[in-house]
């Protein structure tokens, strides 16, 4: 992927993502923690166009010809899922952090790449990348599932939007792989009766995928769709 092609803006985020994984990700131990401010290019996606947003949000949002062409970028790519994996790999080691904004920047950002990436799989080293954000995805929704309890509307959408992501991919399989490769952070969930396939069903994820977390805040109203599929989603990234 010649870089020539992108956006600058695009460009300008590689760059920054770079930076920031050499020298705090790589070099600081608690670089997780709420003190440091990287969401925007290390975990990138997409600004609604109507939300009320910062400009530092709205400069480096990506669509999804950016995320398109961010999948083929081998530096940023690869720095991205090491980012999200030693990310993760801080909170289970450390603790929760008691920052449920991040968290949820991260599972949008797993979002929309998985469901571009989706598009893309008849590529091999597209499915390939497929295979790892989802591997990911199971992750960071099996620890929020277990660990969080502080969680936001933000972290609501971003919980739901990717359970549903994932549980598209598995109800496109035959129905005994969807039984045998059910997601790990389905596996402990209230369930449904089976369907008539034979598919297990989860219950709606504001109540399943906090299972021994009461959430004690309603899911925001849609008010916006997503130009990544026809799900309606929410303003997500309000200023605080």
């Amino acid at each position: 992927m010649l870089e020539y092609a992108m956006r600058p803006h695009v460009i300008e985020l590689i760059e920054k993502q770079q930076n920031t994984f050499v020298n705090l990700f790589k070099k600081n131990p608690s670089f997780h923690r709420d003190i440091h401010h990287f969401d925007w290019w290390m975990f990138p996606l997409e600004a609604p166009r109507n939300a009320n947003v910062t400009p530092m949000t709205r400069h480096f949002s990506i669509d999804v010809q950016d995320t398109q062409d961010l999948l083929q970028h081998d530096k940023f790519i690869n720095t991205y899922l090491l980012s999200i994996e030693k990310y993760l790999a801080n909170l289970k080691r450390y603790g929760w952090n008691h920052y449920p904004v991040r968290f949820a920047k991260m599972l949008l950002s797993l979002d929309q790449f998985i469901k571009v990436s989706d598009r893309l799989v008849s590529d091999p080293k597209i499915k390939a990348i497929n295979e790892k954000l989802k591997q990911l995805a199971n992750r960071a929704l099996d620890y929020a599932a277990h660990e969080i309890r502080d969680v936001t509307p933000l972290f609501n959408s971003g919980m739901r939007y990717l359970t549903q992501t994932l549980y598209a991919t598995h109800s496109r399989k035959k129905p005994q792989q969807v039984q045998a490769q059910t997601p790990p952070a389905m596996i402990n969930m209230p369930r449904t009766p089976r369907s008539p396939a034979g598919i297990i069903r989860p219950i709606p994820i504001t109540t399943a995928i906090t299972t021994g977390h009461p959430i004690t805040q309603q899911t925001p109203t849609p008010i916006r769709t997503s130009r990544l599929s026809n799900t309606k989603g929410t303003t997500l990234f309000k200023k605080r």
